[in-house]
């Protein structure tokens, strides 16, 4: 039998952006934290990929990091493959399959999906500036204050 490995802490498959290969299964511990970096979208290059050739027990939580301005460039329409084994079981105490999972930086979220071999990260959603909640707000008040002008004229 191929051997086994349990992760319990911070378990980042790049350094800093790269792919690391488990042969063997893998359980990640209710402890663990598990970091993928994502700087571009070519797999094990631009962002980590994690490659298990044994079965993956998912644990802990998971972790998602911008890195070399990646932020401003990622698209919705992109999916990022950062996990693979010959078998997906368990869940990320942060992140169940469907769920949305914001990045460590806050700068946005991505959907998480496992399907049976892989977890998977798309439709990225950005999280709007906070200059640009004010503008909308200030604009959503000058167009109120117009509307209140306009009726007095009436």
């Amino acid at each position: 039998a191929a051997p086994s490995v349990t992760g319990g802490g911070l378990f980042s498959p790049g350094d800093p952006l790269g792919q690391l290969t488990v042969s063997g299964g893998l359980t990640l511990a209710g402890t663990s934290n598990l970091l993928f970096e994502l700087g571009g979208t070519t797999q094990g290059t631009d962002y980590d990929f994690l490659n298990v050739t044994g079965s993956a027990v998912l644990g802990g939580t998971l972790s998602l990091a911008f890195l070399n301005g990646f932020q401003s460039a990622v698209q919705p329409a992109d999916s990022f493959t950062v996990l693979n084994a010959a078998s997906l079981s368990g869940a990320f105490a942060n992140a169940a399959s469907g769920a949305r999972l914001t990045t460590t930086d806050g700068l946005g979220s991505f959907l998480v999906n496992y399907n049976g071999l892989a977890v998977t990260l798309s439709g990225f959603q950005a999280v709007p500036e906070p200059s640009t909640w004010t503008l909308l707000g200030l604009g959503g008040l000058a167009m109120l204050a117009q509307r209140a002008r306009r009726r007095r004229r009436d």
